[in-house]
């Protein structure tokens, strides 16, 4: 929700300033202000907001617990960690926590050390590997990346990154502005 901020009351102010100088008054003075809003609401915001990086990776990996977890991982990173604030690092594990079955995730098709086996949270590697490559189109400031052992389907060789307990996916918002993330799986 929006927050209050203030902003100079300009129409106030240049008059002071005028007499200030007229009476060669150069002590400090303090500023009329006028109390503001960021924006009016949400839908305001939302006007107001550019997007500055995408990517779309299609799941060409069918199977119902695979496509369960990257809905998952999804629904955590909107729920978890929408804004990220000029000099804040998003982490995906920080974000999504342990991939457990306590967690929401199944078990499925993943990838340990070039083997593919069963694995709470198998799949996951499809959202990070998409965020991955839309902070890259964003101009974000990639932390930690970790490629897989092995060339993954959804996603051009080289641009892929995974996570798993200590392999991280962490980005870090080098703009001024915030940013928001969203990921959407249909």
């Amino acid at each position: 929700p929006p927050l209050p901020g203030i902003e100079v009351n300009v129409d106030k102010f240049a008059p002071m300033i005028l007499n200030a100088i007229q009476n060669e008054d150069y002590s400090v003075m303090e500023a009329p202000y006028d109390e503001v809003l960021a924006f009016a609401n949400i839908e305001d915001m939302k006007e107001n907001t550019q997007l500055i990086g995408s990517y779309t990776s299609k799941i060409t990996i069918n199977g119902a617990a695979r496509t369960a977890n990257v809905v998952q991982l999804a629904k955590l990173m909107n729920e978890g960690m929408p804004v990220v604030n000029p000099g804040e690092t998003l982490s995906l594990n920080g974000t999504a926590g342990a991939r457990t079955e306590k967690n929401g995730f199944q078990e499925a098709p993943g990838l340990t050390s070039g083997v593919h086996d069963l694995q709470y949270g198998g799949g996951v590697c499809q959202i990070s590997s998409t965020m991955y490559v839309a902070a890259l189109k964003a101009e974000l400031e990639i932390s930690e990346r970790h490629h897989h052992s092995l060339p993954s389907e959804y996603i051009p060789i080289g641009l892929d990154a995974t996570i798993s307990e200590t392999p991280d996916l962490q980005i870090t918002n080098n703009n001024t502005s915030p940013i928001y993330v969203s990921v959407v799986v249909n």
